[in-house]
C-alpha cells in the first residue's frame, strides 16, 4: 500500500461520507458552521510564517474538535477527516522513513498515526495540537521501524542464492493445513493467537525451526508476518461497513 494511493482512495470516500458530516457536524459546536468537508479543513491548513508552517488557533480548534470526537466514537467519519486534515504532515513523515519495504512502511506510519490521535490530549495545549500528533505519530512510526531493522537485521548482508527461498520450508504443524485459499480454522486461531503477546510469532518459529540459522528463521518469520497481515487485513474488509453502506443508512436515519 502506497501512501499516495491510499491519499486518493481517501478522497472518494470523505464525498460518500460527506452527507453523513453535514448531519453530525452539529454534535461539536466548533464544526457547526462549517457546512461541507472542504470549508472545515480549508480552515487547517497549515500557513507559512516565517520558516514555519502553523496552523491557526481556529485551525487548532477544528483539528482538537475532531479529536475530541473520534476518540469518544471512533467513527469513521472523523478519523477519516483527520486523515485528510493530516495528509501533508503523513506524506512529510513518510519520504523520511527507511527500512522495511514500502507496504510496511505505509502501515506502520498510518497506524501509528491512529495511535497517535488516540492518546494526545486535544484539551493539553489546543494552540500546538498539530505539533503534539506530529511528535507523537513520528515517535512510534520511527520505534516500530527500529524493531523491524533489529528483526531484519539477522539476515543482512547474505547472499540470495546461498540461502532457501523460505518458501519451501514446511510449515510447523500447526499450520500446515493452510489452504490456497487461505488459512483453515485451526490454523487460523493459531496463527492470530500470536498477536496476544509480544514476540509470540518469533517464539514459535523458533520453536519449529530451532535447527534453522538465524538468518533463515527471519526470512520465514517474515513469511508468517506477511501472512497474519493479510488475514488481519481481510477480515477488518469483512467486519467494516462500507462507507456507501454507512452514508446510506444514516441518511436514511
Amino acid at each position: 500500500m502506497l501512501l499516495n494511493k491510499f491519499f486518493d482512495s481517501l478522497t472518494g470516500e470523505l464525498l460518500l461520507l460527506e452527507p453523513r458530516y453535514q448531519i453530525r457536524r452539529f454534535e461539536h459546536p466548533v464544526l457547526a458552521s462549517h457546512p461541507s468537508i472542504d470549508s472545515l479543513l480549508a480552515e487547517t491548513e497549515p500557513r507559512k510564517e516565517g520558516k514555519k508552517q502553523v496552523v491557526s488557533s481556529e485551525g487548532a480548534a477544528i483539528l482538537c474538535a475532531l479529536l475530541d470526537l473520534h476518540r469518544r466514537t471512533r467513527d469513521r467519519l472523523w478519523g477519516a477527516v483527520l486523515l485528510r486534515a493530516f495528509q501533508p504532515m503523513l506524506l512529510a513523515v513518510g519520504k523520511k522513513l527507511v527500512g522495511g519495504s514500502r507496504d510496511d512502511r505505509a502501515s506502520l506510519l498510518l497506524a501509528s498515526f491512529h495511535d497517535a490521535t488516540l492518546r494526545v490530549d486535544p484539551a493539553r495545549d489546543p494552540v500546538r495540537i498539530a505539533m503534539y500528533i506530529r511528535q507523537e505519530t513520528r515517535r512510534g512510526v520511527f520505534r516500530e521501524l527500529r524493531k523491524e531493522l533489529d528483526r531484519e537485521g539477522v539476515g543482512f548482508g547474505e547472499e540470495a542464492d546461498l540461502c532457501a527461498d523460505a518458501a519451501s520450508f514446511e510449515l510447523p504443524p500447526c499450520l500446515r493445513d493452510a489452504s490456497s485459499g487461505g488459512l483453515s480454522g485451526r490454523a487460523r486461531c493459531a496463527l492470530m493467537s500470536t498477536m496476544c503477546r509480544r514476540g509470540a510469532l518469533w517464539n514459535l518459529v523458533r520453536q519449529h525451526y530451532a535447527s534453522r540459522s538465524p538468518k533463515e528463521q527471519a526470512k520465514i518469520y517474515r513469511r508468517l508476518r506477511q501472512r497474519r497481515r493479510r488475514h488481519v487485513e481481510r477480515q477488518r474488509r469483512q467486519l467494516l461497513p462500507s462507507p456507501a453502506v454507512t452514508a446510506a443508512s444514516e441518511v436514511q436515519s
